[in-house]
């Protein structure tokens, strides 16, 4: 009787061993899958710069970029010499970028995708709105 009771505590022994190999196994598989899926990052941006008819930077400018088929939108500023910069966007298509600035109409880029590792140049030169706001 103790002799079956040693063999069954050896094929325990070596169930519980295979049981814990697997669920290691597992773990280092979903470790390894997970880390490549939470690594991927979008390294697609836009940036450019904002003159007027001199080439003079304007600061301030609102600048806004959307994709048309997702919705996705962010919006940014120009700096004191007139540049922006939009990083780590979602890739797809098409997208959409507008420039607005008080005393200049408004400026559109459309139908453009990005792709991974894109960084697209977008410069706009505005040139002054014809309609003046007279004085009351």
């Amino acid at each position: 009787m103790h002799y079956y009771y040693h063999i069954l505590q050896i094929a325990v022994k070596k169930v519980t061993l295979l049981t814990q190999n697997r669920l290691l196994y597992t773990f280092i598989l979903f470790t390894l899958i997970g880390s490549n899926a939470f690594g991927q990052s979008t390294d697609a941006s836009v940036n450019g710069k904002i003159t007027d008819e001199k080439g003079s930077g304007i600061p301030g400018a609102s600048i806004v970029l959307r994709n048309e088929s997702t919705g996705f939108r962010t919006v940014t500023s120009t700096g004191k010499d007139g540049s922006y910069s939009l990083i780590q966007l979602p890739l797809g298509k098409p997208y959409t970028l507008t420039v607005t600035y008080i005393g200049y109409p408004k400026q559109v880029k459309t139908d453009f995708a990005l792709n991974q590792g894109d960084h697209i140049m977008a410069d706009f030169k505005l040139t002054e709105s014809a309609n003046q706001l007279s004085e009351v």
